[in-house]
């Protein structure tokens, strides 16, 4: 029983170095995010008045 308790815990601190890491990454390339953000955006957004436009 200790043994398993024992690997469930190196689990879940593995899972939050993972975690932290890729926080880590994602606050380097803010930038990079925030211009595909805005891509999706302004298509979803032009999807959205090219429908108006058509009906």
């Amino acid at each position: 029983k200790e043994f398993g308790e024992e690997l469930c815990r190196q689990s879940i601190f593995a899972e939050m170095k993972k975690k932290f890491s890729q926080a880590e990454c994602a606050a380097e390339e803010p930038r990079v995010l925030c211009i595909i953000q805005d891509t999706t955006n302004s298509k979803t957004v032009n999807d959205k008045t090219g429908l108006s436009i058509s009906s």
